[in-house]
């Protein structure tokens, strides 16, 4: 049995494909808001839908309230300037960029819910780093932890690569870094299958 390593936190190699589907099975709207997410930056992100994507992002997180925050603190056209900021980092390969961007919103929730936008526009490169995450591995919650995470969570796949550990969520059994994270938070809430 090899262990694998998330800062602090250790989790079995063999477990994460049972893990990540517990984390599906509990947050069954992943995979919608990943593709709600890719015509949001091929439609170069349009206000109705993304400030629907704010709310969405936000119910999905457990917690609609910060959208209402959000939108009561930015204008419309300044949360569509974010996500198009991060859009721009994202696809020049820089999710701490990205997170910059997103933080640049007032009455989000920094990193926690900024990295949640970050996670649904590139879950190859991202994923979630809440205070769960940041307790459990060690990790400051802030963008030099979210840094120490990304590097983490790249070292884990490739890892899982190796040993020929497929993700049973994608169809091409790949782990994109947000699965990872999201398999390590499946066993630190203890979710149930």
């Amino acid at each position: 049995m090899t262990m694998v390593n998330l800062g602090t936190y250790e989790l079995a190699d063999h477990l994460f494909p049972d893990c990540i589907r517990k984390h599906r099975l509990e947050y069954p709207d992943t995979d919608l808001l990943e593709v709600i997410a890719a015509q949001l930056a091929a439609t170069a992100f349009p206000q109705g839908a993304s400030l629907r994507f704010l709310r969405q992002v936000c119910r999905w997180g457990g917690y609609y309230g910060i959208a209402a925050r959000v939108q009561q603190n930015n204008q419309p056209g300044a949360i569509c300037q974010a996500l198009t900021g991060a859009w721009q980092m994202i696809s020049q390969s820089d999710p701490m960029g990205a997170l910059e961007q997103i933080n640049a919103l007032h009455g989000l929730s920094r990193p926690s819910f900024a990295s949640k936008f970050i996670r649904f526009l590139s879950p190859h490169q991202a994923p979630i780093f809440d205070r769960i995450i940041s307790e459990q591995t060690g990790f400051s919650l802030t963008a030099a932890g979210y840094g120490l995470l990304i590097k983490a969570c790249q070292h884990a796949a490739e890892h899982l690569a190796a040993a020929g550990i497929g993700n049973p969520v994608r169809p091409d059994g790949a782990w994109y870094i947000a699965d990872i994270e999201a398999a390590f938070y499946a066993d630190m809430g203890n979710l149930e299958a």
